[in-house]
C-alpha cells in the first residue's frame, strides 16, 4: 500500500520502521539512529508528501498494519533532472526476507516511476549489501558508479555504489 501523510497511523509506523532499520543495519543507511531519532512528525509528513512510499503490512503479528517492508520514489524537482527518480529507504524486516516483499516493493515502485512518465530510475546501495544489489540488478538496474569511504560508521569506512534503470525504452 502507499502511505499517506494524512494518516497519523502511517506517519508512526513509517518512523518506527525507519528506525529500526537504522538501529538494526546502521551499515547499510546514511542516516544513523540518532538522526531519525531526532525527526519531527512535520520532517516525516514532509518526506510522505514529496515520495511515493509502497509499504508491505503484516497480517500475522499481534500488531495489525504494522509496517514489515518500505521502499521510497523521490522524484527529483530540478527541471534538467525532472524525468529521473530516486528509489530509497529501502528495507525489510529480517523476520519477512525472503518472502518476495521487497521484489514487490521494488516492482510497485517501477509501476509508479512508469505511471509518473519518469525515464530512469537510480538509487545508492552500500556495496556489502550484496543481497540488496542481486535484487536490483534482477529488476534491472546496473551499477553505474562507485563510492569509496561513502560511510564512516564507528570508524570503519563502506564504499557505495550508484545504480540506475532505464525506463519506458530510453536509451543511453
Amino acid at each position: 500500500s502507499i502511505l499517506s501523510a494524512d494518516s497519523d497511523h502511517d506517519i508512526d509506523e513509517f518512523r518506527r520502521i525507519s528506525l529500526l532499520a537504522t538501529m538494526s543495519e546502521p551499515n547499510r543507511f546514511i542516516l544513523s539512529p540518532e538522526e531519525h531519532e531526532r525527526q519531527t512528525k512535520e520532517d516525516v509528513v514532509h518526506t510522505l508528501r514529496q515520495s511515493v512510499v509502497v509499504a508491505a503490512r503484516s497480517l500475522f503479528t499481534e500488531t495489525p498494519q504494522k509496517l514489515v517492508a518500505i521502499g521510497s520514489l523521490k522524484p527529483i524537482y530540478v527541471k534538467k533532472r525532472s524525468h529521473y527518480a530516486e528509489i530509497g529507504s529501502m528495507y525489510v524486516d529480517p523476520e519477512h526476507r525472503r518472502q518476495g516483499l521487497g521484489g514487490s516493493i521494488l516492482e510497485r515502485l517501477i509501476h509508479e516511476a512508469n505511471q509518473r512518465n519518469l525515464a530512469a530510475l537510480e538509487l545508492y546501495v552500500t556495496s556489502p549489501n550484496s543481497d540488496a544489489i542481486c535484487l536490483y540488478e534482477k529488476f534491472g538496474f546496473s551499477t553505474y558508479g562507485k563510492l569509496p569511504a561513502a560511510l564512516c560508521v564507528d570508524g570503519e569506512y563502506i564504499d557505495g555504489e550508484y545504480m540506475v534503470r532505464l525506463l519506458q525504452g530510453i536509451k543511453s
